[in-house]
């Protein structure tokens, strides 16, 4: 076979014209707008912008709920009073917060804490209005404590327990299972311990709201 100018330039141009078809289906591999996994990307960014709540939120796609008046305890001798918290409205119990004191010779004891129902969960951290609360704020079921406080009427010593220690007007982020989906919500509430009002804890409970289905 003789090798002819013209068959040289020929094979030159198919194997250019091949090394083209090659580089641009690896650049349609690897280039994340070709790929059909990427065409999905707006609608899975338009879902995810739903699996959050900001502390404080209230807007149109918000479901809000006043606790009017406030829920409030503080007292001697109150023992397990509680109030029930529906985050979405459906007329199903997800949370409720206990209040309890007990006095027992010189020392006195009072609890405050939150209970989880029906597959909710809560963040118990304190948030300030404005922080996101989402999959990653850290969550725990069925419940946790806020605020343990001890009073030794002898020594005059108070201990505390518990991260909603003096916590004023901050936000416990909670979610729960609707129809197959997980909506985020918050509590709003404040606990004041002792010497804020003398020898006695209190909690209030103010407002709560969740993101609707």
């Amino acid at each position: 076979m003789i090798l002819t100018s013209e068959y040289l330039v020929e094979l030159y141009q198919m194997n250019y014209a091949r090394s083209w078809k090659v580089a641009l289906i690896v650049f349609a591999l690897v280039h994340p707008g070709c790929r059909k996994d990427h065409l999905a990307d707006p609608y899975l960014s338009s879902a995810a912008k739903t699996d959050f709540i900001v502390a404080g939120e209230r807007d149109d796609g918000i479901t809000y709920t006043d606790i009017n008046p406030d829920w409030e305890k503080h007292g001697f001798g109150l023992y397990n009073d509680s109030v029930n918290i529906d985050l979405n409205n459906d007329n199903i119990t997800d949370a409720s917060f206990h209040y309890i004191t007990v006095l027992s010779g010189s020392e006195y004891d009072q609890q405050t804490s939150v209970n989880c129902y029906n597959g909710a969960e809560i963040s118990v951290t304190p948030k300030n209005e404005g922080d996101t609360i989402n999959t990653l704020s850290g969550w725990s079921t069925p419940g946790a404590l806020l605020c343990f406080t001890k009073i030794d009427f002898v020594s005059s010593d108070t201990t505390y327990t518990g991260q909603w220690n003096g916590v004023q007007d901050q936000y416990i982020g909670i979610r729960v299972i609707q129809n197959g989906r997980r909506l985020y919500g918050w509590i709003r509430l404040s606990v004041l311990v002792p010497p804020a009002i003398v020898y006695v804890q209190q909690i209030i409970v103010k407002d709560f709201a969740c993101r609707k289905n």
